[in-house]
């Protein structure tokens, strides 16, 4: 699987091509992000 951290260092960009890499860093940060709202809703009842 391809994390966030290989696109950063760039390990699947020569492979996949510029465009597929974009989409794939859009998709993890979007990924992250979503991970991110769902920590922040469990944690928002604590608060």
């Amino acid at each position: 699987m391809v994390t966030a951290q290989d696109v950063e260092r760039g390990t699947y960009r020569k492979s996949l091509g510029r465009r597929a890499s974009h989409e794939l860093r859009i998709s993890a940060l979007r990924l992250d992000n979503f991970s991110g709202l769902q920590v922040g809703d469990l944690h928002a009842p604590l608060a």
